[in-house]
């Protein structure tokens, strides 16, 4: 998804809705819709009785809109005459010639009406903000005249679509499931804070709770094995951590939970069992050119083992690489491990944003002149 605010780690995916809520199950009217710019087909005047309407929200310079388009074209094509009504909501955009333009170049590959909303119109304050809706895409699903639920367009699957439209039984399992998902989805945001605090707390047994709680509420793949790693890092279980980070194999999880405990235990005073560290470098070693933190953390535990030349050699190497950060922090970087304390973690990523900031105020006054 695409932020028009900030864009959101997977661990504060929540967000705090406005006093006037636009919730499933809500009854929505026709009017904002009626009210914004159509370059492409007609609002609708009413709700059909049992027809389905999709209101998809995309924008031009959206990435992932732009990829979903064609899979909530093949819907519409598919459903249209059985009563799937289907309205690509141009929002977040600046310029309505650039959407118009967008829509005639994509021709019958976006068949459905289209509608140009902007910044700040009826449809942003009755439908976008108080649904709390700041990423994109996003698709509002409604029936009768009611809300049924929001989801990722791409979500939207052509069993979904034909649930929805047989109605009675099948279009309430379907309903129910989703908006089950939503509320196990903004539970696990709560639960996540707890298990952070209790992490920064050092408070293991109220991140177990968190942990077993999180269990019921079908968590994104991998964040169970990320908090079970947490715990038995934070009680000292060395056997249990380095098992529990070899179970995520070579994927992302993997390298995203090892790039955080190389962080953690960057400076720690407890003595961490070789086998541990060394799992953490094999995580990352293969990935090192994937993040600028990788080769520091490799750097700062091959030291920590004791492998210095190794080290040295690995922080070098990087000084050398192609980098959007300034040469000067890299070079630091890799002069400190001529010396018997090399750089922190903490300190070279102060380096880095101390470095970066300046290099965009310099861009921002060369725009200046």
């Amino acid at each position: 998804m695409i932020t028009r605010l900030t864009k959101l780690g997977l661990l504060s995916l929540g967000f705090a809705l406005p006093a006037t809520a636009l919730t499933p199950g809500d009854p929505v009217t026709v009017d904002a819709i009626a009210n914004a710019e159509f370059v492409k087909g007609e609002a609708p005047a009413s709700w059909a009785r049992d027809e389905l309407y999709i209101f998809e929200c995309w924008a031009t310079w959206c990435g992932p809109c732009i990829a979903a388009i064609p899979h909530v074209d093949r819907l519409y094509d598919k459903f249209h005459a059985q009563g799937l009504n289907v309205y690509g909501m141009n929002v977040f955009e600046d310029g309505k010639e650039k959407v118009v333009k967008f829509v005639n170049n994509k021709g019958d590959g976006m068949s459905y009406p289209v509608a140009y909303v902007g910044r700040g119109g009826r449809f942003d304050e009755a439908w976008l903000k108080p649904a709390g809706v700041n990423t994109i895409p996003h698709a509002f699903v409604v029936k009768n005249g009611e809300l049924l639920f929001s989801m990722h367009p791409a979500s939207l699957s052509e069993e979904i679509i034909a649930g929805l439209l047989a109605g009675g039984e099948k279009e309430a399992a379907f309903v129910n499931g989703v908006r089950k998902q939503a509320a196990d989805r903004a539970a696990m945001t709560v639960t996540v804070k707890d298990f952070n605090a209790a992490l920064e707390a050092n408070n293991t047994a109220s991140m177990r709770a968190a942990y077993e709680a999180a269990k019921g509420l079908s968590p994104e793949p991998g964040v169970l094995t990320a908090m079970k790693l947490d715990i038995a890092v934070a009680e000292g279980n060395w056997p249990e951590a380095e098992t529990t980070l070899a179970s995520l194999g070579d994927s992302t999880q993997a390298i995203h939970a090892a790039r955080r405990q190389g962080l953690a235990l960057d400076t720690s005073e407890e003595k961490i069992p070789a086998g541990f560290l060394h799992a953490i470098i094999a995580r990352l070693e293969p990935a090192k050119s994937a993040h600028f933190l990788h080769a520091p953390i490799v750097a700062r535990l091959q030291w920590a083992l004791g492998e210095k030349d190794l080290a040295r050699a690995t922080a070098q190497q990087a000084a050398e690489a192609k980098s959007l950060i300034p040469k000067t922090v890299w070079t630091d970087f890799a002069e400190s491990f001529t010396t018997d304390q090399p750089q922190t973690m903490q300190a070279f990523r102060q380096a880095v944003t101390v470095a970066m900031k300046k290099r965009a105020e310099a861009i921002n006054a060369a725009k200046q002149r």
